[in-house]
């Protein structure tokens, strides 16, 4: 991995996100992108040459502001920042915005985004980062908008086993660049056994956990609860992009109403897309 978008509001909530950054940069040397995404609007009877004066002033006001948003978060994090720049984004509709973004610059390897105070997993998909995770074919890393900085320590690895081989290197190149074990979770359904392929997996030092659900739990719920209940330093999931996997994992039924807040960074990639790792 080479660089990091690290969008925020300005929003206390958004400083979660930037502060996982700053902690992925500093255990792999990477370029931090910090955006802002505005919208311009236009006053009634405004001229051409008005509305760029404005442009000018306000994106002056704002590369100033998100300067001294950021600095600020690297003194609270007492590092000393480098390597990262900070960049204004104009649009309408910030995960849109962003999507285009990384879309013509693809040599952006990860987007990280606090999810703005969605403490609850029924709401995270109402979130910039839920439809980033739904639509941007760059991996995203949700942080939860109450992240507080904590050493890392290991990485939970959720898997359905239909495409271990790829998957799995994937996760091993991630855990050897930030030098984390990692443990593979497996919700089984009618009793499956372990696929031999992940047998194999001894040589990887991984700790391999195959569960049954808990009664009266789909395969989503138990994923949900295992990961409020063992907290691990990150979470990594594969999937389909598409809102029925997310809808299922993220929100309970209207009838359980239960509601867990969300206490570990949630890495999403794509089946079968390329990640570039983090060296």
């Amino acid at each position: 991995m080479k660089k990091i978008l690290v969008p925020t509001d300005f929003s206390a909530s958004s400083k979660a996100g930037l502060r996982f950054a700053i902690q992925l940069a500093s255990k792999c040397k990477v370029e931090l992108i910090f955006v802002h995404v505005f919208r311009l609007t236009r006053s009634p009877g405004q001229t051409d040459k008005e509305l760029e004066v404005y442009r000018r002033v306000r994106t002056e006001a704002l590369t100033l502001r998100l300067t001294n948003f950021v600095a600020g978060v690297y003194r609270y994090m007492q590092v000393a920042p480098e390597n990262f720049t900070c960049q204004l984004l104009e649009g309408i509709g910030v995960d849109a915005v962003l999507i285009d973004f990384c879309r013509s610059n693809k040599d952006i390897d990860l987007v990280c985004i606090s999810t703005r105070g969605a403490g609850k997993f029924q709401n995270v998909l109402g979130t910039n980062a839920g439809n980033l995770i739904s639509h941007s074919a760059t991996p995203v890393m949700a942080v939860p908008a109450g992240y507080r900085i904590r050493a890392l320590k290991t990485i939970l690895y959720a898997t359905d086993f239909r495409d271990w081989d790829f998957e799995s290197e994937k996760v091993r190149e991630i855990a050897g660049q930030l030098a984390l074990p990692v443990e593979a979770v497996h919700f089984r359904s009618n009793g499956n056994t372990l696929p031999e392929t992940v047998r194999l997996a001894d040589e990887y030092g991984w700790k391999i956990r195959v569960k049954d659900p808990a009664p009266g739990q789909s395969l989503f719920q138990s994923l949900r609860t295992y990961l409020f209940s063992n907290r691990p330093s990150i979470a990594i999931l594969f999937t389909n992009q598409g809102r029925s996997f997310l809808q299922r994992l993220f929100q309970p039924s209207s009838a359980e109403r239960l509601a867990f807040e969300i206490k570990t960074p949630l890495l999403v990639l794509s089946k079968r897309r390329p990640f570039a790792g983090m060296a």
